[in-house]
C-alpha cells in the first residue's frame, strides 16, 4: 500500500425519514379498512431522489403504499390536494414493511432488536441463494434498499408513534474507505477526470441512457489499458485513456464468461456505480453498507466454486487490490425534461465530470496489520472460504456449511430528542386540513363496526347513496342529522317555508338567528347546519311546494306543473326518499313519482304520542319494459325464483316480498283531499310530545340501514304475522349472503311497519300488502301518470275525484252507499 494512502473506518451517512401529512391519513385508512385488528406487515415502498442532489432523504407519502407501475391511479382522492410530494424520475424504490399496533403497549413493549435482526436474516438469505442470483441480480435496488417501520395511532387526537428503521447488515469485516493522508483534507474523494476524459464521459452517457431504469443505480464499469504503451513518461492513469468504457449489469458481470473475457486484456480496470449525489461528502450514504455486503457475497461465491481457478483469482485481485475497489458515482441529474441530446452537450459533460468522484474501498484479509501485501489475496481467500464453504471434501471447514448470519443494524435517531436511539412522535392535528380531518373523524365509529360487530358493513354503499328529504320540519332535521352520523354524504332538503322562532327549540338544524326577520328557507338553512357538521358532504336545499290533489292550479297552471317537473326532477337524482312533510295529502304526489321510477321510499308520520314509520314496497312488472329497466329487476328476478323453490304454494308462504309491501295510501278509500282548509290553531301546528320526532327518525335511518345492508335491498322481505316467526322455515334465517329470502339483514330485521306508542311506551310491527287500487302506488295511477303525466296530474288537483275514478274506489263506493241503502229500507220494512 502507497506511504500517502491510509485505510480509515467508514462512517455512513444515515438516512432521514420525510414524512408528508398525507402518509398519516393513509396509515389510518389501512388500519381502519383493511387490517382493523389483525397485526400483520403490509408493502410499503419509500422512494429516495437524486434530482435535488439529496440521496440522504427517505421520503414517504400516501403513495408510498403503492408500487410505482401502479402511482398516479388516484387521480381524484382528496389527498393529492394536501401533498406536498413532487414526483422525480427514476427514483430508488425502497423494498418494505410496516407494522402497525392496535395498543400504545403494544407498540412500547415489542422486541424493536429482534424485529431488526429478523429483517438481517432475510436480507443475508436472499442475498446468498444462489438459485435466485439473477433475479436478485435484476432488481438490486430493491434488494438493497430495505425499509421497516413500527407504528401506533391514536385516530381520535392524530397522535402517531412511529420509528423507521433501514435494515443493513454489519458486513463486510475489514472493510475500509482509502484516504490520501498527504492531503490536508480527509476527504477520500477522487475527481473524475483522474480516471475518464471527455470522450470517455461522453462515451459512459451514452451507454447509461441505454440502461433499463432499474438498472441505472447499480452496475459495473470495465475500461481496458491502452496496448501501444511506447511512452514511459505516461502517468498510469494514462494508460487507460480514450479506451472506451464498457458498462456491465450484474447479471452480466458476475458470470465465468464475462470475467474470462477480462482475462484477455493486458490490464483493466474496474468500477463499480453507487447512486450518493450529495456534492463531495466525506461519507456515503447508509446504503453503501448492504452494497459492499452484495459484493462480499458475490466475491465469496465465485471462490466457493472456483477457488483453484487462476483466471477467477486474477480478477479477485484487480477488483480489490490492484489500486483497491473503485466505488464511482455519476452526478447524472434526474430530468423530466432534458432531451437525450442534452445529455450529451459540452455544458452537461463538463457538469459532470466536476460534480462526479470515485473512492476508493479496500476488502483486507483478518490479520492484514501483520502480513505484507503481497500476502493479502492469498489470506483473504481463506477469509472467504470460511464464510462461504462449498460442499467438497478439501473445503476448509470440512465440507460443512458455516451458519454465520452477520449482525444488523438500521434503527433511524431520533433528531428532536438529541439523536436518541427511541421512537418519534407527531400529532398531526395542526399540519393537517382541518374539513379533512373532519370528515374523517365523523366516519371513525363507522369503521370501527366492521372490526368485531359488523364486519361485512357495506360503508362504500352508504357513502355512495343519495337521500331527498322531502319536508324540512322536526322529522326532516333529525333525519337529516342522523344520516350524517350514519355516513351519507349526498342529502337533499325539500320545503317551501322560512325558521320561524317557534322552530329551533323542537327542529334541531335550526337556531335562534336562523328565525330573526323570518325570511330563511328551512331547506337551505337545514342543508347548511349540515354542511357545518361535516364540511366534506354534498348537502344543498330547494324551497320547492308540492302540489296536493284538490287543491286548483288555477291561474298559475304553467308555474305548479314546473313545480311538479323540478320535484320529479330532484327524485330521479336520488335512490332514497325520505317523507316527513306536515300533511297526509303533500306526501301523495312524492309517493307517486317516486314508487313509478322505483326509489327507496321511507315514510315517517307522527301524532300526538304516536308514530309510524314505514317503508314502501318496489313496483315490478315481468311485462312492462319500465320496470325491466330498474336496477332492482334482476334482484326482483332471481327472488322470485327462489320464492317459487321454498313456496311451490304461495299460500303457504309465511313472508311477503319487498314488491308486495304497501304504501301509506294503500288501506285509503278515498283520494287525498286540502286538509289545511279551517284549521283552528291547534290543528295548523305539529303538537306532539317533543321526543317523539327522534325516536321516529331514529327509526326510519335504522330501517333505510338495514335495508341497503339487505342483499336484496328494498325487495326484502318481511314476515306476514309476526307472532309465530320462530315458526317459518329455516331458509328465511339462511346467513348466505345470496339468499333473497332473507327476513333480516346483517343488521337485524328488515321491518315494513313500525308503529310505536309513548303513552305505553310500546312498539309492534307489523306487515300490510300492497292494494290493486291504492291511490299513489297501484299500477293504474303509475301507469296514467307515466303516459299522459300531466293530464293526469291537472285532473287531479282540480278534483280529487278522478284518482277515485281511476283507481276504482269510486265503484267500492257506489257499491257501499247501495249496502247502505238496502240495509235502511230492511230497518224500514221491520219497522
Amino acid at each position: 500500500m502507497e506511504e500517502n494512502l491510509k485505510p480509515s473506518l467508514i462512517r455512513y451517512h444515515p438516512f432521514t425519514t420525510v414524512i408528508d401529512p398525507t402518509f398519516w391519513l393513509e396509515i389510518k385508512r389501512i388500519k381502519l379498512d383493511t387490517l382493523k385488528l389483525e397485526l400483520k406487515p403490509i408493502e410499503i415502498f419509500p422512494t429516495i431522489s437524486f434530482a435535488n442532489n439529496d440521496s440522504r432523504s427517505i421520503h414517504l407519502n400516501y403513495e408510498s403504499f403503492e408500487k410505482q407501475s401502479e402511482r398516479g391511479n388516484r387521480s381524484n382522492s382528496p389527498l393529492i390536494k394536501i401533498s406536498n410530494w413532487k414526483k422525480t424520475d427514476n427514483p430508488i424504490i425502497f423494498d418494505g414493511k410496516i407494522l402497525i399496533y392496535n395498543t400504545k403497549k403494544e407498540f412500547d413493549s415489542t422486541d424493536k432488536r429482534e424485529l431488526l435482526i429478523k429483517e438481517g436474516e432475510r436480507i443475508w438469505m436472499k442475498m446468498n441463494d444462489e438459485q435466485q442470483q439473477r433475479s436478485y441480480d435484476e432488481s438490486l435496488s430493491e434488494n438493497l434498499a430495505k425499509f421497516f417501520m413500527i407504528v401506533f395511532g391514536d385516530f381520535k387526537s392524530y397522535d402517531f408513534y412511529y420509528w423507521s428503521a433501514y435494515p443493513s447488515l454489519s458486513f463486510p469485516p475489514n472493510c475500509h474507505l482509502i484516504i490520501d493522508s498527504s492531503s490536508f483534507s480527509t476527504n477520500s474523494l477522487r475527481n473524475w477526470s483522474n480516471y475518464f476524459d471527455s470522450n470517455q464521459t461522453k462515451q459512459l452517457i451514452e451507454s447509461f441512457n441505454e440502461l433499463s431504469a432499474s438498472q441505472q443505480h447499480f452496475f459495473a464499469i470495465v475500461v481496458p489499458s491502452k496496448f501501444d504503451q511506447t511512452n514511459d513518461n505516461q502517468k498510469p492513469s494514462e494508460f487507460f485513456q480514450l479506451n472506451r468504457p464498457i458498462i456491465y449489469t450484474f447479471t452480466k458481470f458476475w458470470s465465468l464468461e464475462t470475467i474470462e473475457k477480462f482475462s484477455m486484456l493486458d490490464e483493466y480496470k474496474i468500477f463499480v456505480s453507487f447512486p450518493d449525489f450529495i456534492p463531495f461528502s466525506p461519507y456515503p450514504n447508509w446504503l453503501l453498507r448492504n452494497y459492499l455486503s452484495y459484493l462480499h457475497v458475490r466475491l465469496g461465491q465465485l471462490l466457493q466454486r472456483h477457488h483453484q481457478n487462476s483466471k477467477i483469482l486474477s480478477f479477485i485481485n484487480n477488483f480489490l487490490f490492484v489500486d483497491h475497489l473503485k466505488i464511482f458515482t455519476m452526478a447524472i441529474k434526474t430530468d423530466l425534461n432534458r432531451s437525450e441530446s442534452e445529455f450529451l452537450d459540452e455544458s452537461f459533460c463538463s457538469y459532470l465530470m466536476q460534480n462526479s468522484f470515485v473512492r476508493h474501498i479496500a476488502f483486507l484479509p483478518a490479520n492484514h496489520k501483520k502480513i505484507d501485501k503481497s500476502r493479502y489475496l492469498e489470506e483473504f481467500i481463506k477469509d472467504m472460504l470460511k464464510l462461504y464453504p462449498n460442499n467438497r471434501e478439501d473445503d476448509v471447514d470440512g465440507g460443512k456449511r458455516n451458519n454465520f448470519i452477520p449482525p444488523a443494524i438500521g434503527w433511524e435517531r431520533n433528531k428532536k430528542l438529541n439523536n436518541r436511539l427511541i421512537p418519534n412522535h407527531i400529532n398531526c392535528s395542526s399540519i393537517l386540513d382541518p374539513k379533512i380531518m373532519a370528515s374523517d373523524a365523523l366516519s371513525l365509529n363507522l369503521k370501527l363496526m366492521k372490526w368485531r360487530l359488523v364486519p361485512r358493513l357495506d360503508l362504500d354503499l352508504i357513502h355512495q347513496s343519495r337521500c331527498l328529504i322531502i319536508g324540512s320540519g322536526t322529522i326532516g332535521c333529525n333525519i337529516g342529522r342522523l344520516l350524517v352520523a350514519w355516513g351519507f354524504n349526498q342529502i337533499t332538503f325539500i320545503d317551501n317555508k322560512n325558521v320561524s322562532y317557534s322552530n329551533p327549540a323542537r327542529q334541531s338544524l335550526f337556531h335562534f338567528e336562523d328565525a330573526i326577520g323570518g325570511r330563511k328557507s328551512k331547506s337551505m338553512v337545514a342543508s347548511k347546519a349540515l354542511s357545518s357538521i361535516n364540511p366534506s358532504i354534498d348537502s344543498r336545499g330547494v324551497n320547492l311546494e308540492i302540489e296536493i290533489p284538490d287543491h286548483p292550479l288555477k291561474f298559475e297552471f304553467e308555474k305548479k306543473l314546473k313545480q311538479t317537473e323540478k320535484l320529479e326532477k330532484l327524485i330521479d337524482e336520488h335512490e332514497i326518499i325520505f317523507l316527513s312533510t306536515d300533511t297526509r295529502e303533500s306526501r301523495w304526489l312524492p309517493t307517486l313519482i317516486a314508487t313509478s321510477k322505483h326509489k327507496i321510499i321511507v315514510n315517517v308520520a307522527m301524532g300526538f304520542d304516536s308514530f309510524l314509520v314505514q317503508r314502501f314496497g318496489i313496483r315490478l312488472r315481468n311485462d312492462d319494459e319500465i320496470d325491466q329497466q330498474s336496477k332492482f329487476y334482476p334482484l326482483f328476478q332471481e327472488q322470485q325464483k327462489q320464492f317459487q323453490q321454498y313456496f311451490p304454494d304461495p299460500k303457504q308462504s309465511s313472508i311477503y316480498l319487498g314488491s308486495e309491501l304497501g304504501c301509506y295510501f294503500c288501506n285509503d278509500i278515498v283520494a287525498p283531499t286540502n286538509s289545511t282548509k279551517d284549521r283552528t290553531l291547534d290543528q295548523q301546528c305539529t303538537v306532539t310530545r317533543p321526543g317523539l320526532s327522534m325516536i321516529a327518525s331514529g327509526y326510519a335511518v335504522e330501517v333505510l340501514s338495514s335495508i341497503l345492508q339487505h342483499p336484496a335491498g328494498p325487495l326484502a322481505p318481511t314476515f306476514k304475522n309476526f307472532s309465530n316467526d320462530e315458526e317459518n322455515s329455516e331458509c328465511l334465517k339462511s346467513s348466505s349472503e345470496s339468499n333473497f329470502l332473507r327476513t333480516d339483514s346483517i343488521l337485524g330485521a328488515v321491518p315494513h311497519e313500525l308503529r310505536g306508542f309513548l303513552q305505553t311506551f310500546d312498539r309492534i310491527q307489523s306487515s300490510i300488502l300492497r292494494s290493486d287500487h291504492c291511490i299513489a302506488c297501484s299500477y293504474k295511477v303509475i301507469d296514467q301518470y307515466r303516459r299522459n303525466r300531466d293530464k293526469f296530474l291537472t285532473e287531479a288537483f282540480e278534483n280529487s275525484k278522478s284518482i277515485e275514478k281511476i283507481t276504482g274506489i269510486d265503484e267500492f263506493h257506489e257499491y257501499s252507499g247501495s249496502l247502505l241503502d238496502e240495509l235502511l229500507s230492511d230497518e224500514e220494512d221491520q219497522d
